[in-house]
């Protein structure tokens, strides 16, 4: 995939700006595992980060429900599904390059003879004769494979796990430039005296508390730190950056309701899939059997109920707070009254469905999508990852669900000309362990057929005289290894006088006194040659997607949407712009730029020769995709872009670069 990395490690260390002490470097390292909820209910002194204090642990652990896709008008909700680089396996199977003529007419892919010899002799015995010189057998192949997502960020929304300057995160980061880098953002006091602090207050704030009043701010501080939303849709943060202290946002005195954030913090629970586009796979020798699934299905099977490594799930940082302050900075310059009324509405500072981005929908709980197990401590199905049944290969086990996407995308590869990256938050998310299983119908003819009556197999005992049958159909190669020589010996071996000579023809029959003597030939016993063999290919295609919550919804409020930010600053379209949209997905979302992160896939394969697994169009990185944010950087975000309609080049004074002097 051609990437543009626009992040660069020059700006990442810049130390000009005072950076963060309170950074951890892995949630996993701070305690922070998936699955082992910290629920609402409970807390700790040790918070990851003030704008992602409880990873993984999210207070509504449900996946959201996976239809509708968020459509460009209200609501805006819930999931954007895009495609990954595929996991691809490829490899070989041995035939038979003589195929004898006494096979059988081909029954069927679902009744025919597995054949799993990889090419020995008696191989023939399971192939088929498919007409037209054609010959057909039926092979079983599976793969168990694994898709790590333990290193896989989402990139442009937040960063909280690497230390950067102000500049750095306001600019490159989706979440720091709405809510500012300093007050709740890291809980530290500023002194209003400072020229440095003056610096930061005066910059680095964000949007939102340069706008909003202190009445409002106090209005949203007040609807977040009630109960509800404390411990029911939010856990109840902290509100001091020691680690010593308990003093809680429900807690806060007036000195440290400023650190009381603007949002929720909450993760959202979503997941990446696999599945199979059963009739759009690679092309191989034969294809794929796809019409007996009760005996031979084409399947995945996804990792066992009682391991981790079945689960798809991942964590979504910053998206639930990105959703609300992008609708309360939207709602800062809609019109009052609304008339019409607007979308997004205008924010009410009591809405705690707003602030707390409560989703009331979810995956398997309110669809037909079947839960797969219950969570461990509550007992409640939190385990709601998308599955699509029983197994047939192995009972007990859940089949992967059919693609999210249809119609299968045109590059079944899903190689992206090109998508933006940094360095995002880790998605918590587990190395998943699943098996594929497939039937291949191998077709090809083969160089030599004949008969075998009457002739020997490769490796049977034969003479000169006794013709193998591969050297019978043409096979030059496929003689006898026997041997043949002409002695000296009596012609009658009754009569025995004196020894022949061993000498060549003309002493043998001319040595005096030895008129019995001729040159008699000798057959030693040898075997048939071996078979000619060829190499077939086999080729199978995993389909990947992720599940991007709510990211339709910040773009349609910031980028996209008729009220948008990026509206209310934009000039009309001028002539002979170059592009046929002014801002990317206005009329298609599906033009609109991806973000990127990286994965891997690993697998070992049986019935193959040499498999070799690998992603996409078989390069590195394997990546998988976010829906809009790469978009939402180049509208949006202050950092480096070619893209002219941008907010902050809008919003920002033109610099004219330094003049160069005259020679």
């Amino acid at each position: 995939m051609a990437r543009f990395l626009f992040l660069t490690l020059t700006l990442f260390y810049s130390s000009t700006l005072l950076l963060s002490t309170i950074h951890a470097a892995d949630p996993g390292f701070a305690g922070f595992t998936p699955l082992e909820y910290w629920p609402c209910t409970r807390t700790t002194n040790s918070e990851f980060h003030p704008l992602r204090p409880y990873p993984a642990s999210p207070c509504d652990e449900f996946i959201p429900l996976k239809t509708p896709e968020a459509p460009l008008t209200t609501p805006r909700i819930y999931q954007t599904f895009s495609c990954n680089n595929s996991l691809n396996l490829t490899g070989t199977y041995t035939v038979l390059d003589f195929v004898p003529t006494e096979i059988s007419v081909f029954p069927g892919n679902c009744t025919a003879n597995l054949e799993a010899t990889n090419g020995t002799t008696q191989a023939y015995l399971n192939y088929y004769d498919c007409g037209g010189g054609v010959v057909c057998l039926v092979h079983k192949i599976t793969l168990n494979f694994n898709v790590d997502l333990t290193a896989s960020r989402l990139p442009i929304i937040g960063n909280t796990e690497f230390p950067a300057s102000d500049t750095v995160q306001v600019n490159s980061y989706l979440d720091w430039y709405l809510n500012g880098t300093i007050l709740h953002s890291e809980r530290r006091p500023l002194n209003p005296e400072n020229p440095y602090d003056q610096r930061r207050i005066t910059t680095y704030s964000g949007p939102l508390l340069k706008q909003l009043s202190l009445d409002l701010q106090t209005e949203i501080r007040d609807t977040l730190r009630d109960n509800p939303p404390v411990e029911d849709e939010i856990h109840d943060y902290k509100v001091s950056d020691s680690i010593l202290s308990n003093r809680r946002m429900s807690q806060a005195n007036e000195e440290q309701y400023k650190y009381i954030v603007l949002s929720t913090q909450e993760d959202t629970t979503s997941e990446i899939t696999v599945g199979l586009y059963r009739n759009n796979q690679p092309p191989s020798d034969g294809q794929i059997v796809l019409n007996c699934p009760a005996n031979r299905p084409f399947e995945i099977a996804l990792g066992s109920r009682n391991s981790t490594q079945g689960d798809f799930r991942v964590y979504f940082p910053h998206m639930r707070s990105d959703a609300t302050l992008s609708d309360t900075l939207a709602s800062l310059s809609l019109p009052i009254p609304p008339t019409p009324t607007p979308s997004p509405p205008p924010v009410s500072t009591s809405d705690t469905d707003l602030f707390t981005q409560k989703i009331d929908e979810h995956q398997g709980i309110d669809d037909s999508t079947l839960v797969l197990r219950s969570d461990y401590r509550t007992g409640t199905t939190s385990r709601n990852t998308e599955i699509g049944g029983n197994s047939v290969v192995y009972p007990g086990r859940d089949r992967a669900p059919d693609p999210l996407i249809t119609p299968a995308p045109a590059d079944l590869n899903c190689e992206q000309t090109i998508a933006l990256t940094n360095y995002g938050d880790l998605l918590m998310g587990n190395t998943t362990n699943s098996d594929l299983t497939y039937y291949q119908r191998f077709e090809y003819n083969p160089a030599y057929r004949g008969t075998i009556q009457g002739c020997s197999l490769e490796g049977q005992p034969c003479t000169l005289d006794s013709q193998c049958c591969a050297f019978n159909a043409g096979y030059t190669a496929g003689g006898c290894t026997g041997n043949e020589e002409y002695v000296c010996d009596y012609i009658n071996s009754s009569v025995t006088v004196l020894p022949c000579p061993t000498y060549d023809e003309a002493t043998c029959t001319a040595f005096p006194g030895r008129l019995y003597c001729q040159m008699v030939l000798e057959q030693t016993v040898g075997s048939c040659n071996p078979w000619p063999r060829r190499e077939l290919d086999s080729a199978a295609q995993i389909s990947v997607f992720t599940k991007t919550p709510l990211i339709e919804k910040i773009y349609d409020t910031l980028v996209v949407g008729p009220q948008s930010i990026m509206r209310r600053f934009l000039p009309l379209k001028p002539t002979g712009w170059p592009e046929a949209e002014y801002l990317k997905g206005e009329t298609n979302l599906e033009n609109a730029i991806p973000g990127a992160t990286t994965t891997n896939y690993t697998g070992t394969a049986v019935g193959l020769n040499t498999p070799l697994v690998s992603g996409g169009n078989g390069l590195f990185p394997i990546d998988i995709y976010f829906d809009r944010l790469g978009s939402l950087s180049d509208h949006f975000l202050g950092d480096i872009t070619e893209e002219k309609a941008n907010l902050q080049k809008m919003l920002r004074p033109f610099v004219s670069p330094t003049p160069t002097p005259n020679p």
